[in-house]
């Protein structure tokens, strides 16, 4: 197997001399400085871009490159430094990786003096560092570069320090002696990178065996910062977006900041065109047209943006001992008893008899008030405390106080329901009976936050699925264009059971891509049979404090990447789907290929449970679907926790999908 080493260190450090023993004793040297000549020889391309960036008078009589009075030029220079930088440094990488091709196993040195500079640190797994005294560098420049002294104090002074190469190094050499103690302290380094190459060799036969990794001990810092980065992107679009209409409202506005444009069904459409298709205001569908044929099919990645809630009845106002009352009837599958002694915010769009949309939201600035249902206090609890936790509060005891003051108004026997839909009204302009014609919600009035002290993980309601919904939403905003085309679909009612005109049962997936398909020449049966679909859905996430319902051998876990589950549905995997063997090998491959860690598993023992998602839905449309989603601690309760970690994968896993 290879095992590539980077050697850095200043000019006249040693790092050539090191290069030739390590060389001398068995290893593969490939050098960037001779890559560097080689590439800017008469007649090529670099040569050619050098000449119109810093003008003839850097070439020799003979059009060859007057490297030493460039090199003067750009160690003075700074901006002439990357701009020099900018023409060789994509040709050195290019060469350096058609070199490292070309070698079958063995230690590989990769001598690139501008190595943490450039994508090339990314190939070595260590670097070794050539040090030696100030003094012992400018006397080396002098001789082998017949340099002044001020111009080799220059150079070094252009040059990192070796402060800030230690940072990088795992291995340092210092060479202010003999050229015998050199060698001596080379070859000890080589024959402890043999032992470290024979062990990596018995690491690697452990991949025969499934391991499972922790997501935070892999990324790097870079990648560590983009995470966290992410999560402050996610935290904000989902503090304002807790119901399927303000979801689907901000995503049109996120689409059509990147160019996406209603579809229009009596306009042309072409490849690289983007446009989305509204179901309702409560669903949608992004499309991105690739450059090959609609008849390879599509790369969907689906998810729904319902979430439980707390929905109103349809005549919801009742005014009772001194209280107006806001009726609800729960949405999805919720613990009743979760929802009492919180703080809620109502959500709504009314539409009036002439079809006008009024959107309410009170409860989410800090100015405004709030809602919430009330509980019994322990002294008095007695008997709700002795009964099954599914039977402490009942459906009916659902109901959140909306107001307590009277308003003084003659003829009006429900004065506190008067004056709540006084200031509704002042505010709103509807009355009661419009009521009847809205969709009206109250959610959890908090925020989403970082949890944990170390800010790993993220707690908000709502995140079963919209978790899902916004990584593949920022998956296909991000994504580059391929030839496959790109689909994203956001559905609504999937925790009622995807019925509704609005939900997975519905024909609006399938009318939507007919109509695709028809624009673009292909039958709408092709573009169904080959295509491929991610849906994009939470799992539950293995809880410590509560092992005896998890099959932990077969659970997902935080911070463990997204989550692969082949099959959801309950006993005997009824009421699912299952992903077959050679698209869960695709799914891998495009995951491992992208650099997306993920993990497999299912919601839990198989007999305590279970769940269906939209794959089921979309399977009988004869797409292959697997479930690919993030694992999730206390679902469907009003305030859900994932780890940030497996959001930006999960993020990652879509857009490396739809780009496939």
């Amino acid at each position: 197997m290879k095992k590539i080493i980077g050697i850095i260190g200043k000019s006249g450090s040693g790092k050539t001399t090191v290069s030739r023993i390590l060389e001398e004793c068995g290893a593969h040297v490939i050098n960037c400085d001779l890559i560097a000549r080689e590439i800017v020889e008469p007649g090529s391309a670099a040569l050619r871009q050098i000449e119109e960036t810093f003008g003839t008078k850097y070439l020799q009589p003979d059009g060859s490159l007057n490297r030493k009075k460039l090199g003067k030029l750009v160690f003075q220079e700074p901006e002439a430094l990357k701009k020099l930088n900018a023409v060789t440094h994509p040709q050195i990488e290019k060469q350096v990786l058609k070199r490292i091709e070309s070698i079958r196993d063995g230690i590989i040195l990769l001598d690139a003096p501008v190595l943490l500079e450039t994508e090339l640190k990314k190939l070595v797994s260590d670097i070794i560092l050539v040090t030696s005294t100030h003094n012992k560098l400018i006397e080396r420049l002098k001789k082998r570069d017949s340099l002044k002294a001020a111009d080799a104090e220059n150079r070094l002074n252009a040059q990192r320090t070796d402060a800030y190469f230690k940072k990088y190094a795992g291995m340092v050499l210092e060479n202010s002696g003999s050229l015998a103690e050199l060698r001596k302290k080379t070859k000890s380094i080589y024959e402890t990178l043999l032992k470290e190459d024979l062990q990596m060799a018995v690491k690697k036969n452990e991949k025969l065996l499934f391991q499972r990794e922790k997501g935070y001990d892999k990324p790097s810092p870079t990648e560590k910062k983009k995470i966290f980065e992410f999560s402050d992107g996610y935290l904000g679009f989902l503090d304002r977006a807790k119901t399927e209409r303000t979801f689907v409202k901000k995503a049109v506005h996120a689409l059509e900041a990147e160019g996406f444009k209603a579809f229009n069904r009596k306009g042309d459409l072409k490849p690289g065109d983007k446009v989305y298709i509204l179901n309702r205001d409560r669903a949608l569908i992004a499309i991105k047209v690739g450059s090959g044929s609609l008849k390879n099919g599509v790369n969907l990645v689906g998810a729904h943006v319902d979430s439980p809630k707390l929905d109103f009845k349809p005549i919801p106002l009742f005014e009772q001992d001194g209280f107006l009352f806001l009726k609800t009837h729960y949405y999805g599958g919720i613990k009743k008893y979760q929802w009492p002694a919180m703080p809620l915010c109502l959500y709504g769009t009314v539409v009036l008899k002439n079809g006008k949309k009024i959107d309410i939201c009170i409860g989410e600035e800090p100015e405004d008030p709030i809602f919430t249902i009330t509980d019994l206090l322990p002294h008095l609890a007695n008997t709700q405390m002795g009964k099954k936790l599914s039977e402490g509060i009942h459906a009916e005891q659902l109901n959140a106080i909306g107001a307590t003051i009277p308003m003084d108004v003659e003829d009006v026997k429900e004065k506190i329901k008067y004056h709540f839909m006084y200031l509704l009204n002042k505010k709103y302009k509807i009355t009661e009976a419009d009521l009847i014609s809205a969709d009206m919600t109250l959610v959890p009035a908090f925020g989403f936050r970082s949890v944990g002290l170390d800010e790993s993980l993220v707690g908000g309601y709502g995140q079963d699925d919209r978790v899902c919904a916004y990584t593949g939403l920022k998956a296909i905003l991000d994504s580059k264009d391929s030839a496959s085309t790109q689909v994203l679909l956001l559905a609504d009612r999937e925790e009622v059971g995807s019925m509704g005109n609005t939900g997975m049962e519905s024909r609006f997936l399938e009318h939507s891509l007919e109509e695709i398909a028809d624009k673009l020449n292909c039958k709408m049966r092709d573009v169904l049979s080959n295509s491929r679909c991610v849906s994009a859905d939470v799992c539950a996430g293995y809880d410590p404090n509560f092992p005896e319902v998890f099959e932990k051998n077969n659970s997902v876990f935080l911070n463990g990447g997204i989550a692969i589950m082949r099959y959801t549905g309950a006993r005997g995997k009824s009421g699912s789907s299952e992903a077959n063997a050679e698209f869960t090998a695709q799914i891998r491959n495009i995951f491992e290929t992208g650099n997306v860690m993920w993990q497999v598993g299912e919601l839990g023992k198989t007999d305590e449970g279970g769940g269906g998602t939209i794959a089921q839905y979309v399977a009988n449309l004869g797409l292959d679907v697997i479930d690919c989603g993030v694992p999730v601690l206390s679902m469907h309760s009003p305030f859900e926790v994932t780890s940030k970690f497996d959001v930006y994968m999960a993020y990652k896993g879509y857009k490396a999908f739809l780009e496939s």
